[in-house]
C-alpha cells in the first residue's frame, strides 16, 4: 500500500487573501487602527485630531484632521497597497523623519474593514471634496463631497469579514483601554498638536497645543497623573548629535509594571531592551525588587543614525551606535537624578490657559463645574470642607468661649467657662464629615466636588474588582471613578464632606467596608461611620484663626462636644490649680 504523501498544489493567492493576510502584521485590534490613522494625521501637518470611537472601535473608528489634505487623484491610490507619500526614492528609507512610509495601512484597513476616506486640499482652485470608499479591498470611484481642508477616515465593521479575528477581541473596556494609551502616547509625543478623543459620544482625552514648557508639564501630569509630575525630575541634554529630554520619575516613585515608561525617538514610541536596560541601570539599587520607574523621555537624532524599517507596526527600531544611546541615555537619567533643583515643583494651583480640559489615564475626563452648570442642574456648589457643612435648625449654640490658638498642628486651644479645652481637629472633622454625609445620603442627595487633576491609584487587583462591583454604593457615595486597568482606577469626584481626606485612605476604606458588607444587602448609611473611621484626613499646617474658629463652632453647633465621642478634651480650672499646688509641695 503506497503511504506516500502526495504534494499539495501550489496556487497564488487571491488578492483579498494576500491582503487580508498583510493586515494580519498590521492590524492586531482597534487600537491599531487608531495608531495608523492618527499618524497619518501627524505626518500630514495637522493641528487638530479628532478621534471618535463606537463601541470601542468594532463598531466605528472616526479620524478627523485639519491636515495638508490628499490630492483628489491620489485618493484611490492613498487605498493601495504599497502607496505613500512619505517615500520618493530607496534613499530616503535610509533617513526616515515622518511616522509613516510603509505604505501599508489603509490598504490593510480596507482589507478588514468598511472604508470611506473623504479629503480636501487646503489650497486647492475650488471649494470641493472629494471621497472614496473602500470595502474588502475594493475601492469605488471617487465623488463630490462636503468637508473643510483636512481629511477624514472612517472605518466601520472591523473585522466583519474574519469573524475569527472579530471573536479574538476583548471586552469593550480592555480594547477602549488599549485605544486610550495609543492616543495619549501621541498626546505625549506631540505637544504642538491638540488631540481630542470621544468614546460612545463621551469626552475622554481632550488636550490643547501645549505651545509652551510650562504647558507641556501640565498636558504631562493630566496624562500620566499628578502624582507622577510632583515625583519627577525633568531634564534636558544634548551631546554628539544626541538629545534627550523629559522626564524620569524619582526612586520613591515607582510601578508595578513598566505601564508609565514612555520612550520617543524622533516622536515616535518605541519598545527597546537597550533603551529600558539604560533608563533602569541609571536608577542602580535605587529600585525596590519588582518595582519600575517611570519615565517620558524623548530622544532625537538624526534620521540616518536610526533604522525604523525593522517591524510593520514600527515600535522596534535600531540603532546605529547603539552603545553610544545606551550610555547617553544612563547618563542624563542619572545627571537628572542626582539634581535636586532639576525641574521647578508642579504646583496644581497655577492655571494654564492652554489646558482646555483634564485628562487622565482614565475612561473619561470632567471638567471642575461652573456656577452656570450648578445652575443649570440644580446642584449647589459643594461647600469647601466638613466644618463648612450645614447643621440641623435647632442645633446647640455656637462656642461657649474663645479661640486661643493652635498646638502642635493637631489641636485647636479653646478657652471655656469650666477650663481649658482642646479640640482634634482630625476628629472634629471626621465626625461633622460623617454627620453631613449620612443627612446627605438620607436625603438621597449627595453632593460632590471635582479634583483639581484627576487622580490615578494603583491598587491590588482583589481591591479594584470589588470596587468595580460596587457601583451602587460609589454612585450614592457621590464617588465619580473608573477603572483602567487590571490594578488601576482613576477617580475625578470624591463626596463634598470628604473634600479634606486622603484619597487613596477613602478607597481603602471603602473596599474594607464593601468586603464586610459581603453579600449581604447592608444599606450604605450603616457602613459611614467605619468608613469615616478608616479614612485619613489632611491637616495642613497652621490654620488661621477664622478657620479655627469656623471648625470650633461647627463642632459646638453640631452638639459634637459632649458626644463622648473623644472630639474635645476639657482641662478644667480645678484640674489646672491641682496640678500647680502639687508642683508647689
Amino acid at each position: 500500500m503506497d503511504t506516500a504523501p502526495r504534494p499539495t498544489r501550489i496556487r497564488r493567492l487571491s488578492r483579498q487573501e494576500a491582503n487580508q493576510i498583510a493586515a494580519g502584521e498590521v492590524i492586531e485590534r482597534p487600537a491599531s487602527v487608531v495608531k495608523e490613522l492618527v499618524e497619518n494625521s501627524i505626518d500630514a501637518g495637522a493641528r487638530h485630531i479628532e478621534i471618535s470611537i463606537s463601541q470601542a472601535g468594532s463598531q466605528r473608528i472616526c479620524v478627523r484632521d485639519d491636515g495638508s489634505g490628499i490630492l483628489p487623484d491620489d485618493l484611490v491610490l492613498a487605498l493601495s497597497r504599497h502607496a505613500t507619500s512619505k517615500l520618493d526614492s530607496s534613499e530616503r528609507l535610509m533617513a526616515i523623519d515622518s511616522l509613516g512610509f510603509r505604505g501599508e495601512a489603509l490598504a490593510s484597513i480596507g482589507a478588514v474593514a468598511r472604508v470611506t476616506l473623504t479629503s480636501r486640499v487646503a489650497d486647492a482652485d475650488d471649494d470641493t471634496a472629494w471621497s472614496v470608499c473602500c470595502n474588502e479591498s475594493v475601492v469605488d470611484a471617487p465623488r463630490p463631497a462636503s468637508h473643510p481642508p483636512g481629511t477624514t477616515v472612517e472605518v466601520e465593521a472591523l473585522f466583519h469579514n474574519l469573524p475569527a479575528r472579530r471573536k479574538f477581541l476583548r471586552t469593550e473596556r480592555t480594547e477602549f483601554m488599549h485605544i486610550e494609551q495609543v492616543v495619549r502616547a501621541l498626546a505625549l509625543s506631540h505637544f504642538d498638536v491638540a488631540f481630542e478623543l470621544l468614546h460612545n459620544q463621551r469626552q475622554v482625552i481632550r488636550e490643547a497645543v501645549a505651545s509652551d514648557a510650562r504647558a507641556r508639564e501640565r498636558r504631562v501630569a493630566r496624562l500620566c497623573g499628578r502624582s507622577f509630575i510632583e515625583h519627577a525630575r525633568q531634564l534636558d541634554f544634548e551631546a554628539r548629535q544626541l538629545r534627550l529630554r523629559g522626564w524620569v520619575s524619582t526612586p520613591d516613585f515607582t510601578r508595578s509594571q513598566s505601564d508609565l515608561q514612555y520612550f520617543f525617538v524622533n516622536g515616535r514610541l518605541i519598545r527597546d531592551r537597550l533603551v529600558n536596560h539604560a533608563v533602569r541601570q541609571a536608577y542602580h539599587e535605587q529600585l525596590p525588587e519588582g518595582r519600575f520607574p517611570a519615565c517620558v523621555l524623548h530622544l532625537v537624532l538624526p534620521p540616518g543614525e536610526v533604522d525604523v524599517n525593522v517591524h510593520p507596526t514600527k515600535h522596534e527600531v535600531r540603532f546605529q551606535e547603539g552603545r553610544l544611546v545606551h550610555d547617553f541615555v544612563t547618563h542624563c537619567v542619572m545627571q537628572a537624578l542626582a539634581a535636586s533643583d532639576v525641574a521647578t515643583p508642579f504646583s496644581a494651583g497655577e492655571t494654564d490657559d492652554t489646558a482646555v480640559a483634564e485628562t487622565v489615564p482614565g475612561y473619561g475626563a470632567t471638567l471642575p463645574p461652573t456656577q452656570e452648570d450648578w445652575a443649570e442642574d440644580e446642584t449647589p456648589p459643594p461647600a469647601d470642607s466638613a466644618a463648612d457643612m450645614p447643621v440641623p435648625d435647632g442645633a446647640s449654640e455656637p462656642v461657649p468661649g474663645r479661640v486661643l490658638g493652635q498646638w502642635r498642628a493637631g489641636y485647636i486651644l479653646l478657652e471655656l467657662e469650666n477650663g481649658l479645652g482642646v479640640l482634634d481637629i482630625a476628629a472634629a472633622k471626621a465626625l461633622l464629615a460623617e454627620r453631613h454625609l449620612q443627612e446627605a445620603i438620607g436625603r438621597g442627595k449627595v453632593h460632590s466636588q471635582p479634583l483639581l487633576i484627576p487622580l490615578s491609584l494603583e491598587l491590588p487587583i482583589a481591591d479594584v474588582d470589588r470596587l468595580d462591583g460596587a457601583g451602587a454604593w460609589t454612585r450614592a457615595l457621590g464617588l465619580d471613578m473608573d477603572r483602567t486597568g487590571e490594578h488601576s482606577v482613576v477617580i475625578r469626584r470624591i463626596p463634598a464632606a470628604l473634600g479634606e481626606v486622603d484619597v487613596r485612605s477613602l478607597l481603602q476604606a471603602l473596599v474594607a467596608e464593601i468586603t464586610a458588607a459581603g453579600d449581604q444587602p447592608v444599606a450604605l448609611a450603616e457602613r459611614i461611620p467605619a468608613l469615616v473611621a478608616g479614612c485619613t484626613f489632611h491637616i495642613e499646617g497652621q490654620m488661621s484663626r477664622d478657620e479655627m474658629e469656623t471648625l470650633a463652632t461647627a463642632v459646638f453647633r453640631a452638639g459634637l462636644a459632649g458626644d463622648g465621642r473623644r472630639v474635645l478634651a476639657v482641662i478644667s480650672d480645678e484640674e489646672v490649680a491641682r496640678r500647680f499646688q502639687r508642683q508647689e509641695k
